[in-house]
């Protein structure tokens, strides 16, 4: 097994083992269910497309969480929310 599908396996096990705590954190956010899990789609997406900036060692649920208020902020942007 290469680098490459070790860092992408990492990612798998550190985002399914997480999973729970980021959409509970953007549920903190946004009430409705169905926004939430929009955003968590989209979170997810960016997370994986900005892996390769996670320190491998640090916070990921840290990392990943405000990556989500990002999400969260472009949303509300988008659908002109508070």
């Amino acid at each position: 097994m290469g680098p490459e599908q070790k860092r992408n396996d990492l990612f798998v096990e550190l985002f399914s083992f997480n999973h729970s705590r980021i959409m509970s954190f953007i549920y903190t956010l946004v009430p409705n269910v169905s926004d939430a899990e929009d955003i968590m789609q989209e979170t997810a997406k960016v997370l994986w497309e900005k892996f390769d900036t996670f320190e491998v060692g640090t916070n990921f649920v840290s990392w990943a969480v405000t990556i989500a208020k990002y999400q969260v902020l472009s949303y509300r942007r988008r659908n002109n929310t508070k």
